[in-house]
């Protein structure tokens, strides 16, 4: 559970990223326009546009779910490197010059963002004893009140400075879970003892879990639909100031994505080394090994079907939408 200095961290995480919002909202308030608030006004650098795109790639989802993937299956999840590059390669070379030209994005995320809203409101839940829906609420307030007043700009810098905490964060379990297991080398003797090292699978069967041709040919097209042509993407690539500098920034993201994948397997290598003698999840001490994720996949579903059923049946009045004038003078 949560220390005092945690809380401090805590709240101050909150603090910073609401403070770029703010800050933002300050020293754009004179650029009004929408390209400024969407785009930034395709003024932004490769550097922090490639840290917020993998801010947003590896979400809390493959923060705590890489390792816990590791722990339960094995290191083969390291297989996604090629998924990835081969996914980044495509994006720069194929998508991007088609979306950056035409200057348009996709918006089709809505169950995804709630699947990321939940992950961390349930670690917060379980980490502090707040209410789960206290947590949700404290999560998604937070986003959205520095999105909304800073724009993307706001967007890409919070993100850029979360990327550092989290890089931070993975950086500080490696060294201190390292050194509890007793070095690496024992963390590696361990892992290989338990068969979590046996990483390559050629069997041609797709029913099979993380094989090599799952992994590289069912992963890299997976995750390039995801990541090529969604809005957290696409919109960021667009933001940047020449195409050159979007191709920089997402190829400078696949370091980051290979760096946070690395990190999040060895967590997972360090994590089985530790419980390698009482599995907290067959001891009982875990109530599920996947704990809470079907309910924000549920929450996600629901909130989609909400809005766009609610949407259908009850559109938005003649008030707020402002139809202009029609006439049928001329019919026959």
């Amino acid at each position: 559970m949560f220390q005092v200095w945690d809380y401090v961290v805590f709240a101050g995480l909150f603090v910073v990223s609401s403070g770029i919002g703010i800050f933002f909202a300050i020293k754009e308030r004179k650029k009004v326009s929408s390209k400024e608030f969407l785009v930034g006004g395709r003024q932004m650098t490769c550097g922090p546009v490639a840290l917020s795109l993998t801010a947003s790639f590896m979400s809390a989802v493959t923060v705590i779910g890489t390792p816990s993937d590791v722990y339960r299956f094995g290191a083969s999840f390291i297989i996604f490197a090629i998924a990835y590059t081969l996914m980044v390669t495509f994006t720069a070379e194929l998508f991007l010059p088609v979306f950056y030209r035409s200057g348009i994005t996709s918006t089709y995320e809505i169950l995804y963002t709630g699947v990321v809203v939940f992950t961390p409101a349930l670690a917060l839940n379980q980490v502090t004893g707040f209410n789960l829906w206290a947590s949700i609420f404290a999560t998604g307030i937070v986003c959205t009140f520095y999105c909304t007043l800073g724009g993307l700009k706001a967007v890409v810098w919070s993100d850029a400075f979360q990327m550092v905490v989290m890089v931070g964060g993975f950086f500080t379990v490696l060294v201190q879970g390292t050194n509890r297991c007793g070095g690496i080398s024992a963390v590696w003797e361990t892992a290989q003892a338990g068969q979590r090292l046996n990483v390559f699978d050629f069997d041609p069967s797709p029913l099979r879990r993380h094989t090599f041709w799952t992994v590289t040919v069912g992963g890299m097209f997976t995750w390039l639909g995801i990541y090529s042509v969604n809005q957290s993407t696409i919109q960021r690539c667009i933001s940047c100031k020449t195409e050159t500098h979007a191709r920089c920034a997402l190829y400078l993201n696949l370091l980051g994505l290979l760096m946070i994948l690395f990190c999040g397997v060895v967590s997972g290598l360090i994590l089985y080394t530790f419980y390698s003698g009482c599995d907290p999840w067959t001891a009982g001490y875990v109530s599920a090994p996947d704990q809470g994720a079907i309910g924000g996949l549920i929450m996600g579903i629901s909130v989609t079907f909400w809005v766009g059923v609610g949407a259908f049946i009850h559109g938005a009045s003649p008030n707020n939408t402002h139809p202009l004038p029609l006439s049928t003078a001329s019919c026959n």
